[in-house]
């Protein structure tokens, strides 16, 4: 008890009152996401100071910023074969893998996913040092977890 420990913010649910955190990750990589988070949230105030001449309302109801991580549809990737490969987007890179923007099946008119490509799978020869945020990767998923909206993802060849 009274420990200190880093966490970030996995997703909000207000209308049930829960906040969801993960302590994964070491405390830089933590540190990074929190930044990267926040960053994402002053980004999408500002667009919202911008386009809109309103008086904020500090009683105004919460909605999540697009682009973080959080309960997401990805219902559309469960039919996808894990040996299909999906363009990607590398968001962010952590110490633990990189967070990777997932363009859903063509077919589909679901909106861009988010995912996790772990450092185990990573393709062969590649170290997380050499993914750069917005770099283009080819990535499969393997896992999907509709209930939590993950997606998990891998960069290896079967």
């Amino acid at each position: 008890m009274g420990q200190e420990v880093y966490v970030r913010v996995v997703s909000l649910d207000q209308a049930a009152g829960l906040l969801v955190l993960s302590m994964k990750g070491d405390a830089d990589s933590l540190r990074r996401d929190l930044q990267a988070q926040l960053q994402a949230w002053r980004e999408r105030a500002d667009s919202l100071e911008e386009s809109s001449d309103a008086v904020v309302d500090d009683e105004a109801e919460f909605t999540e910023p697009e682009g973080l991580a959080g309960p997401q549809d990805i219902s559309v990737f469960e039919s996808i074969p894990s040996s299909q490969w999906l363009l990607g987007k590398v968001r962010h890179v952590a110490t633990f893998g990189a967070y990777v923007d997932v363009d859903p099946p063509l077919a589909s008119m679901a909106s861009v996913a988010q995912g996790l490509v772990q450092t185990s799978e990573l393709a062969e020869g590649k170290e997380l040092e050499d993914l750069k945020p917005d770099a283009n990767v080819w990535v499969r998923v393997i896992r999907v977890d509709t209930s939590s909206g993950r997606l998990a993802l891998s960069m290896r060849r079967k």
